[in-house]
């Protein structure tokens, strides 16, 4: 109830239509919301039908002698304003003559309705830009959505790019230092020298790989091959070697 009153106050019927009828399926025994949408459907939608349907629930619910014949007042002679939209322009008919005080009251009472009319035409339109305004929100809320998953996107290829640019380094890092090798060996074969491979002997220690071996022999990973080959009888596999055995390590020197 207190949101559908909520809603009327600031002129959003359809907002208020709902509210009542979520109330009656609630407390459909409840007579205040089948006023409020009598009230509405009549003096606002201009719906009479619904208005009467209405009307009746509301009639044989309501328990309050006072409260139904004020309802009924209003529904049978429109004599007074209805509950909820008083009419305090219409003057009392005591104080003129019966004739000119009838005239004056169906006079205010047609000004009334063609207020209430317009009133209507104007909620109508007001409810159409609050739609405008809820349509615009969403679109705002996807937009920042869509924006915030770009900028995610971005983040994640520049990271991708990153990465890829430190392999790179490190894959030109490595293939100098291969390059270097075979130019020295060149060099040496193209002056009638061949190279003396001299060897020194390593043994393994618990958690090592022929990697850091050679990492630590040759200063890259990327020659542990050369200690395999060097081994190849004696290692069965590359990826297994035992603490404590021995191992010929390769040292190139120019005599």
């Amino acid at each position: 109830m207190g949101a559908g009153e909520e809603a009327m106050g600031r002129g959003r019927i359809r907002r208020a239509i709902v509210c009542f009828e979520k109330e009656i399926e609630l407390n459909p025994k409840n007579p205040a919301p089948y006023l409020k949408l009598a009230l509405l459907y009549e003096v606002v939608r201009k719906d009479p039908e619904k208005a009467a349907a209405y009307y009746e629930q509301y009639f044989k619910r309501e328990t309050n002698e006072a409260k139904r014949e004020r309802v009924e007042a209003w529904r049978s002679d429109l004599v007074g304003a209805p509950p909820e939209f008083e009419l305090s322009s219409v003057p009392s008919v005591s104080t003129e003559t019966p004739t000119t005080g009838h005239a004056e009251l169906a006079r205010k009472l047609a000004e009334a309705t063609r207020a209430n009319e317009a009133f209507a035409a104007r909620i109508i339109e007001l409810e159409a830009l609050v739609d405008e305004l809820d349509a615009a929100k969403a679109a705002a809320a996807d937009l920042k959505k869509e924006r915030d998953a770009l900028k995610q996107a971005r983040a994640s290829l520049e990271t991708a790019v990153a990465s890829l640019t430190d392999k790179h380094e490190a894959l030109i890092k490595s293939s100098s230092a291969k390059i270097a090798r075979l130019n020295k060996r060149i060099a040496q074969l193209e002056a009638g020298r061949a190279p003396t491979t001299v060897t020194r002997t390593h043994t393994v220690q618990q958690g090592e790989t022929l990697m850091l071996i050679a990492l630590q022999y040759y200063g890259t990973k990327d020659r542990w091959r050369e200690i395999y080959e060097a081994n190849r009888s004696t290692i069965p596999n590359p990826n297994e070697i035992k603490a404590g055995q021995e191992l010929i390590i390769p040292l190139d020197e120019t005599p």
